[in-house]
């Protein structure tokens, strides 16, 4: 079992939360081609959004990755991103 941190804006871990799934690296495969089932992920969130000029600097979920490989998933037109199920 292996422990994980990603990085990312508040309401896109809460985005991820909502739906069961995880994202790292602006929906890149590798990352998450690394992870097994049962390995743990925490989500550190610098900002609130990718809007915000303060810094927020908080731990925002921790969940375990879920059987089954990562997949892609068309986030907008011509915008395919890498997502991996989780519970969150």
């Amino acid at each position: 079992m292996n422990y994980w941190i990603g990085v990312a804006s508040e309401d896109h871990v809460k985005l991820g939360v909502s739906e069961g799934f995880s994202q790292l690296c602006h929906g890149k495969q590798a990352p998450l081609k690394r992870m097994k089932t049962g390995d743990w992920l925490i989500y550190y969130a610098p900002k609130r959004n990718l809007e915000a000029n303060e810094p927020y600097q908080h731990f925002v979920a921790i969940g375990q990755i879920l059987e089954g490989e990562a997949y892609p998933f068309e986030m907008a037109p011509d915008l395919f991103l890498i997502e991996k199920m989780s519970r969150l």
